[in-house]
């Protein structure tokens, strides 16, 4: 990669709205601090009740939280209300780099506000895409317009590489350091080795569905799987760790409440989470985070969505696409669930997320960047 050391000359500030950004974020920051390179993480409170107790679990200690009067309820009133917060506290921080994560609302308006403010941007997971603009809304549009102001992506596979390259990404400015998740979840795994939790002695499955695209229909479709599941098979347990949202969590309970062996969970701090999906026999979700963990852990994981902008979970059997079609998760789970029991399933092993190693990999690719180049051009082609 032709890169050309430099001096970072301010501190590097990381811009986190929701708990699976932070999640991603905490093993680059704890690298950050390890190198002795100063830092900053901003928490724009997109999800505040989600956060809370990860920084203390990560051991991030220089991090503040903003004062955000949303204008609104739709997702313009947080992106104008997030401009305006960011621009002020970068114009007092004098960042020499902008850190976002992935593809939401908080991500966005971080690049924005840094490119605006003529800031390298350096994108982590970077190249993510489903091909569907509306598919994961907003995520996929988000992930693409971040990719045209940042100055480096941090890709986390061959494919998401390949994805920019292919919409004329600069080759000089993607460094290919797998996934950061890896990072985090050898982190937790290592610190609740000895959790004490409460493992049910029957076998079960673990639920979580959150996207924005799926409320409607698909829900009920997903939810009608579940209850049929659940009735089929009386002595399997189905742990299903609801979203904070309070509508979704209304819905569900109304279609799930009255069956003996769901359990509905309020949502989880990070390590109970991780403890117990690593102790389930499978999981059904629709979240990208987990499709990366399941890899790491072990665990078969049925992908509740009709596309995924990871496929590499999908090419080595780790996960397997249910949709949100009532009859095909069905039919996904219980195919699943009996090659399970007669020994033919097996992932392949080999983590397509990389090696645990992404953050150390993205510290040395930001030490090593050179600011000679017009950071105020497109990084595609045309820089």
């Amino acid at each position: 990669m032709a890169l050309h050391s430099m001096t970072l000359n301010g501190p590097v500030i990381a811009v986190c709205g929701t708990r699976p950004e932070l999640i991603k974020t905490a093993p680059v920051l704890r690298e950050l601090d390890r190198v002795g390179i100063p830092n900053q993480l901003i928490l724009t409170g997109q999800h505040d009740e989600l956060v809370a107790g990860l920084c203390e679990f990560f051991e991030i200690t220089n991090y503040s939280t903003l004062e955000c009067q949303r204008k609104g309820t739709e997702l313009n009133g947080l992106l104008s209300a997030l401009l305006e917060v960011l621009n002020a506290e970068f114009l007092e921080i004098q960042p020499s780099f902008v850190l976002v994560q992935g593809d939401t609302t908080s991500a966005l308006a971080g690049a924005i506000t840094g490119f605006h403010l003529g800031r390298p941007v350096a994108h982590i997971e970077a190249g993510l895409r489903t091909g569907n603009i509306k598919s994961p809304f907003p995520e996929e549009a988000n992930r693409r317009i971040i990719s045209q102001i940042a100055s480096l992506h941090f890709s986390p596979t061959v494919g998401a590489t390949n994805n920019l390259l292919s919409e004329g990404v600069n080759k000089n400015t993607i460094v290919e350091v797998g996934n950061t998740i890896v990072d985090a979840t050898q982190y937790a795994i290592d610190k609740i080795q000895d959790h004490p939790g409460t493992p049910d002695a029957r076998p079960y499955s673990v639920i979580t569905i959150h996207r924005r695209e799926s409320w409607g229909a698909d829900i009920t479709s997903i939810l009608d799987a579940i209850k049929f599941l659940a009735k089929k098979d009386t002595s399997h347990i189905f742990k299903f760790v609801m979203h904070a949202n309070p509508a979704l969590q209304l819905m569900v309970r109304a279609e799930l409440g009255g069956y003996a062996n769901i359990e509905l969970l309020l949502p989880l701090r990070y390590p109970d989470f991780v403890a117990l999906i690593s102790r389930a026999s499978m999981i059904f979700s629709d979240s990208g985070g987990i499709q990366e963990e399941a890899p790491t852990l072990g665990v078969p994981t049925v992908i509740l969505r009709n596309r995924t902008e990871r496929p590499e979970a999908i090419e080595i059997d780790a996960c397997r696409l249910g949709t949100t079609k009532t009859e095909t998760i069905i039919d996904v789970v219980l195919n699943w669930q009996d090659e399970i029991k007669m020994g033919k399933w097996k992932s392949s092993g080999i983590n397509p997320f990389g090696d645990g190693k992404a953050a150390i990999k993205i510290v040395k690719a930001l030490q090593d960047f050179s600011d000679h180049s017009d950071h105020s051009q497109r990084s595609g082609g045309n820089s």
